[in-house]
């Protein structure tokens, strides 16, 4: 679930229980508001199936529709969601809601409607594993080096837990032969029993199924976060 308590008046206006929300982008630099805006979806599926399960490296996605913009978008460029609370008396801050990078647009020219898709750092581990600096012949490297490795590669930073947890377990990685880099980190991912994402600040983050279970009994999005009421989390009865 992300951290809201440092967001100014967030958890204020939504513990009320009334409040509206109010989105925007910002598009290689460029902010684009809600007058600009006609839908912004994000999605980051942690579980593939109905079940839980672990050993997936979760490509997050931004499908949003916008104004046709006077200036070009660059191929991969950087788009992020941001939303904020607000009610008769209170604004809330801006909350970010990831990190996506431009990867498809269609403009219609009669409305002048851009449609966008965009994913996250993760769709950058479906390369083949690149040439590799560490040692594979004589020992196989543990699944954290492997995981930094592959970090270099993508351009991505882990969050300290992250790093942490995959540090405290001495698990080697075979050599991956014709694998992603996906692939692997999904691999690795099952070995500690979780899963790997992208987080709303655009850091890896790894996911342990045992962390999940406390919150399994409440009603959850894809990602695990819980979904709240009035500010509280819905309780599933089993």
């Amino acid at each position: 679930m992300q951290d809201t308590s440092g967001i100014t008046n967030f958890d204020t206006i939504v513990g009320s229980g009334d409040y509206a929300v109010e989105t925007k982008l910002v598009i290689n630099g460029v902010e684009y508001g809600e007058d600009k805006i006609f839908s912004v979806k994000t999605s980051r599926q942690l579980f593939t199936t109905d079940n839980p399960t672990v050993g997936n490296a979760v490509v997050g996605r931004l499908d949003a529709s916008i104004v046709r913009p006077n200036a070009s978008i660059p191929r991969a460029a950087e788009i992020k969601p941001y939303i904020r609370v607000f009610n008769s008396s209170l604004t809330s801050g801006w909350l970010q809601k990831g990190v996506f990078y431009f990867y498809q647009r269609w403009i219609d020219d009669d409305s002048d409607v851009m449609t966008i898709v965009a994913f996250d750092a993760m769709f950058r581990g479906n390369q083949s594993y690149p040439s590799s600096k560490l040692q594979w012949d004589d020992e196989h490297p543990y699944a954290w080096q492997v995981v930094n490795e592959i970090l270099s590669f993508m351009e991505v930073t882990a969050e300290e837990d992250t790093l942490t947890i995959l540090r405290q377990s001495n698990y080697i990685v075979q050599f991956p032969a014709q694998y992603s880099l996906r692939d692997v980190l999904g691999s690795i991912a099952a070995m500690y029993g979780g899963s790997f994402l992208i987080t709303n600040e655009g850091l890896m983050r790894f996911v342990a199924f045992a962390d999940l279970p406390g919150e399994t009994f409440y009603l959850v999005t894809n990602d695990g976060s819980p979904i709240t009421f009035g500010g509280k989390k819905i309780l599933v009865r089993g």
